[in-house]
C-alpha cells in the first residue's frame, strides 16, 4: 500500500466508518461520484463565514448520487457519523460539527450547498473542506486517497474542541 492510501494512515481520530448497509451505500454513491468527476461541474463562491456551492452535471445518474450524496453526508454529519476521518480537514469538521450549519437545495441538474459557521476559527477549515471536494470533482480518485493539506492555524485546532457555544 502507497502511504498515501487511507488504509494505511496511522489515525482514524472518529473510527473507520463501519461495514453496514448505510455506510456501504455511501462509499457505492461515492464511487459513482469519484469515477465521474469528469461530468461534474463545480463552482465555489467563498463566504467570509464559509462558502457555497453549486455542483452540477448533465449526466442524470452523476445528478442522482449528487443529491443523494449531500442528503447522506448531512444527515452523517448531523448523527456524528464520520467518513474520512483520516483525514484532518474531515475529523475536525466532525469535531466542531455543533458550530457549522450545512444547507442544500436540490437543482435540476445538481445542488447547491452552503456552509457556514458562527466561529471565525472555523472559515479556514471550511474553505480547507471546499477546497478539498473541488479537488475531488477535479481528479476523482487520484486524489481521493490523499489529505488534504493543512496550514499551522488548521494544524493546531484541537480534535477535542471546547469553543464557547456563545
Amino acid at each position: 500500500m502507497s502511504s498515501n492510501c487511507p488504509h494505511s494512515a496511522q489515525t482514524y481520530h472518529f473510527g473507520r466508518g463501519g461495514q453496514d448497509a448505510e455506510h456501504q451505500q455511501h462509499q457505492a454513491d461515492i464511487g459513482i461520484l469519484l469515477d465521474g468527476h469528469v461530468q461534474i461541474r463545480r463552482v465555489v463562491t467563498v463566504l467570509d463565514n464559509g462558502f457555497s456551492a453549486h455542483t452540477t452535471s448533465d449526466e442524470p445518474s452523476i445528478v442522482q448520487a449528487l443529491q443523494t450524496h449531500v442528503v447522506d453526508m448531512k444527515a452523517r454529519f448531523a448523527k456524528g457519523r464520520a467518513i474520512r476521518s483520516w483525514d484532518k480537514v474531515y475529523a475536525l469538521l466532525f469535531a466542531y460539527r455543533a458550530h457549522i450549519s450545512v444547507d442544500y437545495t436540490r437543482l435540476p441538474d445538481g445542488v447547491m450547498s452552503v456552509v457556514t459557521t458562527d466561529k471565525p476559527e472555523l472559515v479556514e477549515l471550511l474553505h480547507a473542506h471546499a477546497s478539498a471536494v473541488s479537488g475531488f470533482a477535479e481528479q476523482g480518485r487520484a486524489v481521493s486517497g490523499l489529505a488534504y493539506p493543512l496550514s499551522e492555524a488548521l494544524e493546531n485546532l484541537p480534535l477535542h474542541p471546547h469553543i464557547a457555544t456563545s
